[in-house]
């Protein structure tokens, strides 16, 4: 899901406030304006606009971005009246429009404090869990050193403590499209470098009960617990979306996604060799598909 209701409620915003702007204002002679504080006030409106960008671009949906977009639309919002008074003379005896400039700044900058102390305490959350991946790769070399994801081995012994149960789960894996390629263009550590960001953003884009799991070169897999087959498809659909909009992919890079149900019966050896067979009959293996 894209943020484009969002950004149509940014557009819908200005345009509104531009026409109560001009229908309760006059436009002041060309000599009477002051260059300078257009330069300044500008910029603050362009700072603020940038915010309101950088915090759609670089989150999922959920309640930390709706704070984040809020503060940061409230203040831009009143970054544009003021911009554009710069143009308008209001009558001095109604000071609505006065009040309808100053009163969404210090409102927005609050909101948006608490979407930064939001988004502060989920790095935190991600941190300790890496922390702990980390820990555990010390004692149990189960966990892959760029990444910091537990590797196939260790999703084996919990797909099979999960398949024992006899609930339904589903793996949803995800490559690379041209990796090979695109290490002999930019380099490997540029390539190193997507893996560990396609890393975070799964890991903070998945549910808590899920298990992320590097499979492998460019794939990644998750075992989603208790998951029907559609909902572990809208769940990679939906991170699919989000990642078409992420420039650090690079204009060469594909993300695709599997997802696969277990079948009553299935092993762990089982459900990943046929997890592995539709990825490479999609893929191929080809000439650069890298070693864990």
């Amino acid at each position: 899901m894209t943020h484009k209701y969002k950004l149509l409620a940014l557009l819908l915003a200005m345009t509104g406030l531009l026409t109560l702007a001009l229908d309760q204002g006059q436009l002041k002679p060309w000599g009477d304006l002051n260059w300078l504080d257009l330069v300044g006030e500008g910029c603050v409106l362009l700072v603020s606009l940038a915010w309101v960008y950088l915090a759609l671009a670089s989150r999922p949906h959920g309640r930390v971005t709706l704070l984040l977009f809020s503060g940061g639309l409230a203040f831009f919002c009143s970054c544009w009246l003021d911009f554009l008074d710069e143009f308008l003379r209001y009558p001095a005896d109604q000071p609505m429009m006065s009040w309808i400039e100053s009163l969404p700044a210090p409102l927005g900058l609050g909101v948006l404090t608490l979407g930064l102390w939001g988004w502060h305490r989920e790095q935190l959350a991600i941190n300790a869990q890496l922390k702990g991946r980390e820990q555990f790769f010390r004692e149990h070399q189960l966990v892959d050193p760029l990444t910091r994801l537990n590797t196939q081995p260790y999703l084996q012994l919990v797909l099979d403590r999960e398949l024992a149960l006899g609930k339904p789960l589903c793996l949803l894996a995800w490559d690379l499209e041209a990796f090979g390629l695109f290490n002999l263009r930019r380099g490997e550590l540029a390539g190193d470098r997507v893996l560990r960001e396609l890393a975070e953003f799964l890991l903070a884009g998945l549910r808590s009960e899920d298990l992320l799991c590097r499979l492998g070169g460019d794939r990644f897999v998750a075992l989603l617990p208790q998951t029907a087959l559609a909902e572990a498809e809208a769940i990679g659909q939906g991170l699919g979306r989000q990642l078409r909009q992420r420039n650090w992919l690079g204009d060469s890079l594909g993300v695709r996604s599997l997802a696969l149900a277990a079948q009553p019966g299935d092993n762990s050896d089982q459900l990943l060799g046929r997890l592995m067979h539709r990825l490479e009959s999609r893929k191929g293996l080809g000439p650069f598909v890298r070693s864990a």
